[in-house]
């Protein structure tokens, strides 16, 4: 049997392969419960033996690197980090400093297991962009227990710079942007600097307000490099009136941070640029479709149907800005209006005669059309009068009756 002394311990050989041609032995053996107790490293007299034979040897004991998660952080602070340490030591949250630069931080928690230590800390704010050296100490009442220092990367976080348009009706529609990557009813372009690296626009995530552009209401269309930054193009969502902010966030893995490759498993902290409240939505203007006049339609139903007066002739249409009436009234005019919010304030008149109330016979109401119809008043004399139709206490369109 096989037998190796390592420090205070002795282990047998899991594994043993011999070569007759180049005279050599390979032995295996799995040691563990070595304990550095906070050292760097351990140097231990160890031998192996075989037979009768005893083959002493050196043996150094190195402990692994502290591993921070994420392994990077903002310029703005305030996120914290975990520093996963390799001490086989109890750590203390009181005892047990980290500092970033020389500037100390909060320490939240340290969770202890298996002679591993988990140290999480709140990264201060304004260092310098770049690598800054981290120190993380346990300390008793007669100085430092153990300690140790490593490279941590501070980046500049991306920077909301504009959107283009910066506004939307209520549905998501905006105006046409002939420098925006997508020139779309719908599609914004959003400017972003100190943007990470990307590998394809589904690792860009872009949130108006509380609304995700996951694909459903809204998405991500493309996403083009420039300079230091990242020129993005989204649908718009629908939304109520009023201003919201924009949120970009990387959800990639990001560049190789130093010391990794890029087979390693690493964990970047996500970056994210939030702009203030930039992007508007507002309700469109209420507009005048169409005005069909029928002579023999009965008051309270409906007159026009299929494109036709009720009696099957074809109804008197006017323009967008001007309609022809008779000068006895009489008949029912049929009106027609996009982008309409009615409230109690709607009414119509045309040369000082007034509908309101229960003049006004309501056929068909949608988020965006409005069909109402009304008998016609007598006028009191021909000529050219001018129309007005008050939508709401804040719009109102005029036309012209000949």
């Amino acid at each position: 049997m096989i037998k190796a002394n390592v420090g205070d311990g002795q282990f047998q050989a899991i594994g043993h392969t011999s070569s007759a041609s180049s005279n050599i032995d390979i032995i295996t053996f799995n040691i563990s419960g070595l304990n550095l107790d906070g050292q760097i490293s351990i140097a231990l007299n160890c031998s192996v033996s075989v037979s009768l034979f005893v083959i002493p040897f050196d043996f150094l004991v190195v402990r692994s690197p502290a591993v921070p998660v994420p392994v990077d952080s903002s310029q703005l602070g305030g996120n914290p980090v975990v520093f996963t340490v390799f001490w086989d030591l109890e750590l203390q949250q009181t005892s047990t400093t980290v500092t970033f630069s020389g500037i100390s931080a909060v320490v939240t928690l340290v969770v202890n297991k298996d002679k591993v230590s988990n140290v999480t800390a709140i990264v201060p704010l304004g260092l310098q962009v770049g690598f800054v050296p981290v120190e993380i100490t346990s300390s008793t009442a007669l100085g430092p227990l153990s300690y140790e220092t490593l490279s941590f990367e501070i980046y500049d976080p991306p920077k909301f710079v504009s959107v283009v348009p910066a506004s939307s009706t209520v549905d998501g529609t905006v105006e046409a942007c002939s420098i925006c990557l997508t020139d779309q009813q719908n599609a914004v372009g959003i400017w972003i600097s100190k943007a990470p690296a990307i590998q394809d626009v589904s690792e860009v995530q872009v949130q108006f307000g509380s609304t995700v552009c996951d694909n459903v209401q809204c998405a991500v269309l493309d996403a083009v490099r420039w300079s230091d930054g990242l020129y993005i193009s989204s649908s718009v969502p629908p939304h109520s009136a009023g201003a919201v902010s924009l949120t970009v966030t990387f959800l990639g893995r990001g560049a190789v941070p130093e010391g990794f490759t890029a087979d390693q498993v690493y964990i970047r902290e996500q970056r994210k640029a939030v702009s203030g409240l930039v992007f508007q939505y507002y309700n469109p203007s209420p507009s005048l479709v169409t005005m069909e006049y029928c002579p023999n339609c009965v008051a309270g139903q409906i007159c026009i149907s299929g494109g036709l007066c009720s009696d099957g002739s074809e109804p008197i249409r006017s323009s967008e800005t001007d309609c022809m009436l008779p000068l006895t009234g009489g008949g029912i005019l049929t009106i027609t209006l996009q982008n309409a919010v009615m409230d109690s304030s709607f009414q119509l008149s045309i040369s000082g005669i007034y509908y309101s109330g229960t003049d006004i016979f309501q056929v068909f109401s949608s988020s965006t059309t409005y069909i109402f119809q009304i008998q016609l008043k007598p006028f009191d004399s021909t000529g050219s009068f001018i129309g007005n139709i008050v939508v709401s206490a804040f719009a109102s369109i005029d036309f012209t009756v000949l």
